[in-house]
């Protein structure tokens, strides 16, 4: 999710509710780019949200990313890369979980 101004962009707000229902039930993980190092806990309000009024299951590790972290496009963080990998290793673990 793009961050602007300590929040999700509006965008990702405007699909959220768009698709409503489809969210329901689903386990969910955050991966977000920001400007700078203070939005982190931008997201929080969106998983609060999506948690009460979807019963989703929010990944408890978002993988968090500044300008800093890119070549152009290219995530060139090395840390940056290893902490999306552990949430999709965290997405792939509760589903089995919670499959079984």
């Amino acid at each position: 999710a793009p961050v602007y101004n300590y929040d999700v962009a509006a965008a990702t707000k405007n699909m959220i509710e768009l698709t409503g229902s489809a969210w329901e039930d689903k386990i969910v993980g955050f991966l977000c780019a920001a400007g700078g190092h203070a939005s982190y806990m931008s997201v929080m309000a969106y998983a609060n949200s999506l948690m009460l009024d979807f019963r989703c299951v929010i990944i408890p590790r978002f993988a968090f990313a500044t300008s800093e972290a890119f070549d152009g496009e290219r995530i060139t963080d090395k840390k940056i890369t290893q902490r999306i990998e552990q949430v999709a290793e965290e997405l792939v673990r509760f589903t089995k979980a919670l499959r079984a």
